[in-house]
């Protein structure tokens, strides 16, 4: 029997992503390196091929970033259920504990976080620090009506 697929922010794994964005970048600042020896050396042919080069890549790695974000989609999470968050060596899962209206007429949404010890990357000192990105939460009810937060508030836990 098969588990119930992960809500991630995830379509590809991110240690490939990372890597494969850090070779692009460092593959245009090298070649566009070449274009520039290869034009003040007085070789404009092999300067125009490796410009030509960094445009072909360009246009690749184009169409590959519109091609995963044309690919991923919006989940909509039940109350408890998780959705993980990639930070590249490790996993944080955040999922809606409560949502509530106040008398006042406006939503208590109480959001859990959860480091996934799990997914951490062996290579990781255990006592290295945790800083997640940060996330923007917004409320969608049944009838579609998106609710943006009035204020925010954290309240940090010790593990147990």
């Amino acid at each position: 029997m098969g588990s119930a697929p992960i809500a991630s922010n995830m379509n590809f794994p991110a240690p490939l992503a990372v890597v494969g964005f850090v070779a692009v970048w460092g593959g245009f600042l090298f070649v566009g390196g070449l274009a520039l020896i290869f034009w003040f050396a007085r070789k404009p042919k092999f300067a125009r091929i490796a410009l030509g080069t960094i445009g072909v890549g360009a246009v690749i790695y184009l169409a590959l970033l519109l091609g995963f974000s044309a690919g991923s989609r919006e989940t909509d999470l039940a109350r408890g259920q998780e959705k993980y968050f990639c930070e590249i060596d490790c996993h944080l899962a955040y999922s809606v504990a409560d949502a509530r209206m106040k008398p006042d007429g406006n939503y208590l949404v109480t959001l859990r976080t959860r480091f996934d010890e799990t997914t951490t990357s062996p290579r990781r000192p255990k006592d290295a620090t945790l800083t997640p990105s940060p996330r923007e939460a917004r409320l969608v009810d049944s009838a579609g009506h998106e609710y943006a937060p009035v204020s925010v508030a954290a309240r940090r836990c010790s593990p147990l």
